[in-house]
């Protein structure tokens, strides 16, 4: 049986206090588990390739990236070069200071590229006219948005009145971080004889169903983790003995589990001096998780399957 404690521990990481009181009082450059080449290196793996659709013809929105929680990372500059147009790119997170010093950092970082692509870009932006300068200025920077990854209105917002969804989302522990909530009581959209009925769910099952919401059928979620049980709705699908069986199988409905595997953390050697010999100690071998979870084709809409 396959069951998963109310998460209490560290409950400061899954409020938003936290995040904004540590983004403004320290805005180095900060990469959780992962380094960013390395997160590069996985993102290119799974073929990112989207520029031409199903028909041959050439594509230039596509891929669409979701980057979740991404703080003061370098990775939101880098994955720029992963797309087109930088306007694919959507960094979001729950703080609004580090929102607001990624946007600053593109500024300064791609202010004269932003120049030279305007001059020369409206020629090449597939749109005639006097609007084509201002089409070719809006998509030559990224997207940064403040969001509530457990508000379903808060993530529709990001996708906007053209409701175009993500290829790819990026999340490097932030699962992790929203994992440290208290669990959340939504009303269950599931037939009952007397109506909906409040449930709760723990708060990355909840991110899943979110998430799912916003992402293309195939679309994928890379999650660079340090838990080895991050997402056990997948185990508890079929458990039928669980007490979360009948509900905590809706994310799985959304999301397959394409890849799990461990990500070796690099090994340091410290010297210990004792009396008048020193010794190495290795330390035993540290893994963070990779997971890559593909969007089904599985309409999330309510009394579809959905849980909310």
């Amino acid at each position: 049986m396959t069951s998963r404690p109310a998460s209490t521990k560290a409950p400061s990481f899954s409020s938003r206090s936290y995040w904004d009181d540590r983004f403004t009082g320290d805005q180095i450059t900060f990469e959780w588990l992962l380094s960013v080449g390395d997160t590069i290196d996985i993102i290119n793996g799974i073929g990112l390739n989207r520029s031409v659709d199903e028909q041959g013809a050439r594509n230039d929105s596509k891929p669409r990236i979701l980057h979740i929680g991404c703080g003061t990372s370098e990775l939101s500059l880098r994955l720029r070069e992963l797309v087109r147009w930088p306007a694919q790119v959507h960094n979001v997170d729950f703080s609004e200071a580090a929102v607001e010093h990624g946007r600053m950092k593109e500024l300064q970082a791609f202010s004269a590229d932003a120049a030279s692509t305007n001059a020369v870009g409206s020629r090449d932006s597939g749109v005639s006219g006097p609007t084509s300068t201002e089409v070719v200025e809006e998509r030559s920077w990224m997207q940064w948005s403040t969001v509530d990854l457990l508000s379903l209105p808060s993530v529709q917002s990001l996708v906007g009145d053209n409701g175009k969804l993500y290829d790819l989302i990026i999340d490097k522990s932030t699962s992790d971080a929203i994992a440290c909530g208290e669990n959340v009581t939504i009303m269950s959209s599931w037939p009952q004889p007397d109506g909906p009925v409040p449930i709760s769910m723990h708060p990355v099952d909840l991110l899943a169903l979110h998430l799912a919401a916003v992402t293309a059928p195939h679309g994928r979620w890379i999650v660079i983790s340090y838990s080895a049980d991050r997402f056990p709705f997948f185990e508890s699908e079929n458990d039928q003995g669980h007490e979360r069986a009948e509900y905590s199988r809706g994310p799985a409905r959304f999301w397959n589990l394409e890849r799990k595997a461990q990500i070796t953390v690099p090994a340091t050697e410290e010297a210990v001096v004792g009396g008048t010999q020193g010794h190495t100690v290795h330390r035993p071998e540290i893994y963070h998780w990779l997971y890559m979870l593909v969007r089904t084709n599985f309409s999330l809409r309510p009394g579809l399957g959905s849980v909310w």
